[in-house]
């Protein structure tokens, strides 16, 4: 290749470099209104087990009943991302929801079917989604992932181990799962440990 009738490597060919942003997510209080204002049970439930199973979207609209191992509290996602099987946990409010949407809705080959018992189109969760944001009065702009982000986030402030949560997410790189750790740690007041020496010291 020439540019102004001079040769170059593209190999070497200077490009901008990314910027690079912590994840936004929601405190528990947003998680709960924002489930809380969804328009019907079905909406409620799919929502509830993004955030408390820290799905995609592309994961939650290929679930089937029986992908709910309530014997283990388990979840069972289907070739996810990188085309995996993997398995994240299961709330047991999560739970409730679930076993009140099958007694009302009685899904079949489907957990959440879309019209004509087809899969349901991400556009249609990501819809009810920003729905619930609007009905909710919800400030934070953020897309539907920000329950995931929020999972992880979460998970996180509860102890989880980092490695856990990388199997729970899917991660294939730990890398991936860090960025969390750092959004945690924006949120730390940290303190210089000689203070806190001093401190107990005294007390």
């Amino acid at each position: 290749m020439h540019t102004l009738n001079q040769p170059y490597e593209l190999e070497y060919f200077p490009f901008p470099k990314k910027e690079k942003k912590l994840p936004t997510f929601y405190t528990h209080q947003e998680v709960f209104t924002i489930i809380k204002n969804a328009s019907n049970l079905k909406h409620k439930t799919i929502l509830i087990l993004i955030y408390s199973s820290g799905l995609r979207v592309s994961e939650v609209i290929k679930l089937k009943p029986d992908d709910i191992i309530r014997s283990k509290m388990r979840l069972k996602i289907r070739q996810a991302k990188g085309y995996k099987d993997r398995y994240t946990i299961l709330s047991e409010i999560c739970l409730k929801y679930l076993e009140n949407y099958y007694k009302q809705y009685r899904p079949q080959e489907r957990l959440f079917p879309g019209r004509d018992n087809k899969e349901m189109a991400i556009r249609s969760v990501q819809h009810l989604y920003y729905k619930a944001i609007e009905s909710a009065n919800i400030p934070k702009k953020g897309g539907i992932h920000t329950l995931r982000h929020t999972f992880a986030t979460h998970c996180l402030e509860t102890g989880m181990g980092i490695f856990q949560l990388q199997k729970f997410l899917g991660h294939k790189c730990l890398k991936t799962t860090l960025q969390y750790v750092h959004l945690q740690e924006e949120n730390i007041i940290a303190r210089s440990p000689l203070d806190v020496y001093v401190e107990k010291s005294n007390s």
